[in-house]
């Protein structure tokens, strides 16, 4: 924005794509973009030009947009959320990225990385995943994604009485029974957990990880639903990531062409 834009605009402030001219943009969760921004948003990538707030100069800008959502752009477009034709403008490369749970031995390797990361944070000495926690980690089914691995480390660090951590500390001890050995017979209570667990992770996911549309489509009140992410120890803090998605449209002045 320019200097007296508004009321506190003291001094002219570079925005988001002027900052990142000759590089790279990064545009989190883009499918939670105002309609009225979407277009601002079209014009930089069809023309490479935009204006700052409070002036009529018109400014060439040369960056890369990368894009990410967690809902489904496509239907979205279908029922009017956002613009088809920024979805094409933005969707040169689309790289789907797979849940944590599907990233095979990249969960102990991400678990090693937060633990030396969080306990060098924290200013704690170093610590080791106990094998119960590492095997432990490899089953569990990881809802909320990297965030979830990530707020458990750093809980684990800061509860842990010993230099290894262990599936207690990881507070993932009520996990066993959502994750058998792959032949072993279920109970009907653990038919009904899982099945009760995979619905709810299909409606917040659904839903954009948004509580209230979430109850909605599982026929709870919100109370009710709080009450059950609590008993499948699942994470409503933030969207559910299962089928984020990354758009990538070419660097240039005109988006790539």
């Amino acid at each position: 924005y320019e200097k007296g834009a508004f009321t506190g605009a003291y001094r002219r402030n570079a925005g988001r794509i002027e900052a990142a001219e000759g590089g790279t943009l990064f545009l989190d969760e883009i499918g939670d973009l105002a309609l009225d921004m979407q277009v601002i948003l079209l014009r930089f990538l069809e023309e490479g030009t935009f204006e700052r707030l409070g002036s009529v100069e018109t400014i060439h800008a040369d960056a890369r947009i990368v894009a990410a959502t967690h809902i489904d752009l496509e239907q979205a477009c279908r029922t009017g959320r956002f613009r088809e034709d920024l979805f094409y403008r933005l969707n040169a490369l689309h790289v789907q990225t797979p849940p944590l749970r599907d990233r095979g031995e990249d969960i102990e390797h991400l678990a090693v990385h937060f633990l030396a990361e969080l306990g060098e944070e924290l200013g704690l000495r170093a610590h080791q995943l106990a094998p119960d926690a590492l095997a432990r980690i490899r089953q569990h089914a990881w809802p909320g994604n990297i965030r979830e691995l990530r707020n458990r480390v750093r809980q684990a660090l800061v509860m842990c009485e010993s230099e290894k951590l262990t599936v207690a500390d990881l507070d993932l001890e009520s996990t066993r029974a959502t994750n058998p050995p792959p032949d072993a017979p279920l109970t009907l209570r653990q038919a009904r957990h899982q099945a009760e667990r995979q619905a709810i992770e299909q409606a917040l996911l659904a839903c954009g990880g948004k509580i209230p549309a979430t109850a909605r489509c599982l026929g709870v009140s919100r109370a009710q639903l709080y009450r059950l992410l609590e008993r499948h120890r699942m994470s409503y803090d933030y969207p559910v990531l299962d089928r984020r998605k990354a758009l990538m449209p070419g660097k240039g002045r005109r988006g790539g062409d």
